[in-house]
């Protein structure tokens, strides 16, 4: 036997140097723990390095964006305008004219646009970052229908029967009828009767087809939203056309008004609204 083999093992008495001993399970799993345990506190340390290193990142990365976005060379400095027609290039900065000054990356755009939609004339809008100091402004304006009368003073009405300003000479190149019947008082940017200005709007839509009707079409009357009463130039009849056929019946005015003239007493009233014979009233 060799020295190896009879060399008495450390812990067992010399009678069982010779005898071979089983491995111990328990004690090798008992080995492998630590190593274990050394593994995950080491990864945990380095999660802990990655997480501090992460936060430190985006701590500099909000510093650095604030001191971006705070700097002069991107506060608003200018706001573009396009699309404008009745409403001016003053009218939308006194809306807009707390933008100046602002930081550009982080004023709030739809706030500003709720201000410029206060404008009666703006019927939409929209705001966009343009880099480094502007902000572009797209205005819809709304379209001009009809000159209300209110008590004697004149207004601008859209199809929606907004009111949106005093008709004066600014205006002067708009020729549209005169709407008598939407109510005794008015104010910019408020509103009429929605269905006497609906009435309105189909009128006028109808007789589109015939340029000719149209530009003679002078006062309209709709204190009854549901009987427009019209007047033409060069005439003094009131017509009564109702709520519906605007066209066809000042088709047969026009057709029959030569022999009415020369058959009955001409008066101040016509209704077109029972068919094809015109009644005078």
């Amino acid at each position: 036997m060799s020295a190896k083999s009879t060399r008495a093992r450390r812990g067992l008495p010399p009678a069982a140097a010779g005898i071979p001993v089983p491995s111990d399970k328990r004690f090798r799993r008992s080995e492998v723990r630590p190593g274990k345990g050394r593994n995950w506190r080491r990864l945990l340390m380095r999660s802990g390095w990655i997480a501090g290193g992460v936060l430190v990142t985006l701590g500099f990365l909000a510093w650095a964006g604030g001191v971006v976005s705070n700097s002069s060379m991107l506060q608003v400095k200018e706001i573009g305008t396009s699309n404008l027609s009745r409403l001016t290039r003053e009218e939308v900065l006194t809306q807009l004219h707390e933008l100046i000054g602002q930081p550009l990356l982080r004023v709030d755009l739809e706030q500003f646009k709720a201000k410029l939609m206060e404008c009666p004339w703006v019927a939409s809008a929209e705001l966009w970052r343009v880099l480094p100091s502007t902000v572009g402004v797209r205005v819809v304006e709304r379209t001009p229908l009809a000159i209300a009368r209110f008590s004697g003073e004149l207004f601008l009405i859209d199809g929606a029967g907004v009111i949106l300003d005093r008709f004066g000479p600014r205006y002067r190149d708009l020729d549209l009828p005169i709407v008598d019947g939407l109510g005794s008082t008015a104010a910019v940017g408020g509103t009429v009767d929605a269905a006497r200005a609906q009435l309105v709007g189909q009128l006028l839509h109808d007789l589109a087809p015939r340029p000719d009707l149209l530009e003679r079409l002078s006062q309209v009357d709709v204190s009854n939203a549901r009987n427009a009463i019209v007047t033409l130039r060069g005439e003094t009849a009131r017509l009564y056309l109702g709520d519906e056929e605007f066209l066809q019946r000042l088709e047969l005015w026009s057709q029959t008004v030569p022999s009415a003239r020369e058959h009955l007493e001409i008066d101040d009233h016509f209704d077109l609204r029972y068919g094809p014979v015109v009644y005078g009233k």
